[in-house]
């Protein structure tokens, strides 16, 4: 049987799709946009964080319209892609440490994300694939699990955020600290005002987990306010 991403590749070929960037005929994002995407990775600044952070893309544009695409309308065929700017993201910040090894620790997703897929997961996935390629051996752990009070936050500012994802998160079990040539990073898609990231390590360190980064795919804009508003419906481009 297919699996997903084979299927999405068949509806992508059959209904005639185009690339989220230049329009031309062909899969979701073409490699020569994946290339203009790639190369701009930077650090970020999150508000009470002292880790380093780095994201890939700024959250607008095009990366805004791949994500989107991936996440609300289950474009699966994108994973790849956004693995490898997550990859580039994470590598940014685990290489002055010159590890052996790398973790990926994904922000789980809320429990009522309709996706229907492991959007996070996947990418996670095809980010640590990645990191191996480039000489890095990766693997994703799932050490953070959603609690019951973890609930959407689009749209709201880091005051917001942070009282609401407060015990937003319990520990998939009893954590040791990583040996000290293995890196563990926490990896999200999007990071916004540092809010989740906090909660989420704060929850690893009570677990006894070290964590040295955070990676992310993509980051608002310099100077721009760190709240997401996410349209109902992104738009298919033709």
């Amino acid at each position: 049987m297919p699996t997903p991403l084979l299927i999405t590749d068949v509806f992508d070929l059959v209904l005639g799709r185009t690339c989220l960037g230049c329009q031309t005929p062909g899969p979701a994002l073409c490699p020569t946009c994946l290339t203009q995407l790639r190369g701009h990775t930077r650090t970020v600044s999150l508000p009470g964080l002292v880790l380093p952070a780095c994201a890939a893309a700024d959250y607008d544009g095009m990366a805004r319209d791949v994500i989107l695409e991936y996440k609300e309308r289950g474009s699966r065929s994108l994973a790849p892609m956004l693995g490898r700017l997550l990859a580039d993201a994470a590598l940014t910040v685990a290489r002055p440490q010159r590890p052996l090894r790398c973790v990926l620790v994904p922000v789980p997703s809320h429990r009522h994300a309709p996706r229907g897929f492991d959007a996070l997961g996947s990418v996670a996935r095809a980010a640590a694939q990645a990191l191996t390629r480039d000489g890095l051996p990766s693997r994703v752990e799932r050490r953070l699990l959603p609690g019951p009070a973890y609930l959407p936050m689009k749209g709201l500012g880091r005051g917001e955020r942070q009282s609401r994802i407060t015990g937003a998160f319990r520990p998939a079990r009893r954590l040791r600290p990583a040996p000290s040539n293995e890196f563990v990073l926490l990896v999200d898609d999007v990071v916004t005002t540092g809010a989740t990231a906090s909660e989420a390590l704060r929850t690893l360190a009570a677990a006894g987990a070290r964590v040295g980064g955070i990676a992310a795919v993509a980051a608002p804009s310099r100077g721009k306010p760190g709240t997401i508003h996410a349209p109902a419906q992104p738009t298919r481009r033709p």
